[in-house]
């Protein structure tokens, strides 16, 4: 008896016949939705992927980035040796005259009291990835510190020149 039903049920169903138009109509549109789902899941999974990077890059630039604050300092001894200066007195090319406004000290790391204590005391400052201490004392005068490879380097700006000093900073470390 189960027989005879499934075979009047596939008569049945072979005699219904779609039309050809709506078979294509049909088609077209599964189609259709098929490349707008997958445009969909691209866009989808791209901005994700943006995203990402975004907040990797922003990580990596808020950690390993430059970023310079120089603070006020106030010295608690007026008086300072200076140690070596460079340029030189003669005739000098364009640019050679900002030279002898920088003052370089270096110190091995026993002997860190000889740069200003109070300058250590400011909130580090990262360029090159190296912590640099910047301030700046009330005469004008912009005062660097940092370690690097077992020896203290001090240095002085005279004119208060900030992107001089920088610049220098850059270069050299």
């Amino acid at each position: 008896m189960q027989e005879e039903f499934r075979e009047e049920y596939r008569k049945a169903n072979d005699s219904v016949h779609v039309p050809e138009e709506l078979m294509e109509r049909t088609v077209k549109a599964v189609r259709t939705e098929e490349r707008r789902q997958k445009t969909r899941y691209f866009w989808k999974y791209a901005a994700m992927a943006a995203c990402v990077c975004i907040v990797c890059f922003g990580g990596w630039k808020l950690t390993m980035g430059d970023r310079i604050r120089v603070q006020d300092v106030t010295f608690s001894s007026g008086e300072m040796q200076i140690g070596l200066t460079l340029g030189n007195q003669e005739a000098k090319p364009d640019g050679e005259e900002k030279k002898e406004q920088l003052t370089v000290e270096t110190y091995q790391m026993e002997e860190k009291g000889n740069v200003p204590e109070e300058l250590w005391a400011v909130e580090p400052s990262r360029i090159n990835g190296e912590e640099v201490f910047l301030g700046q004392t009330e005469d004008g005068r912009l005062h660097a510190a940092y370690e690097t490879g077992g020896q203290i380097y001090y240095i002085i700006e005279e004119s208060g020149d900030r992107d001089f000093l920088i610049e220098y900073l850059k270069n050299n470390l």
